[in-house]
């Protein structure tokens, strides 16, 4: 089985991993080998979509439930609070 996954990239500063990647593009590359290994499948490598983007609009759509309503009224009508 041979798998490809978006990659997951760290953007707070305060991970280990910051700015690196959980998998990368070349499947012969550690951690890649090391992942396929341990879960018993011949290769496992990234797609190259960008994460970030899709992570940005996430927490915007999540921003906006936790936004009391008139809050969000009261901007549409050019008011402040």
């Amino acid at each position: 089985m041979e798998i490809e996954v978006s990659p997951i990239i760290a953007t707070d500063r305060h991970i280990a991993l910051y700015e690196l990647s959980d998998i990368y593009s070349d499947e012969n590359n550690w951690p890649n080998t090391g992942i396929a290994s341990y879960f018993n499948i011949k290769s496992i490598k990234s797609n190259e979509e960008p994460m970030e983007a899709l992570w940005l609009e996430k927490r915007k759509r999540i921003r906006q439930l936790l936004i009391p309503p008139w809050k969000i009224i009261n901007e549409l009508r050019g008011q402040k609070d």
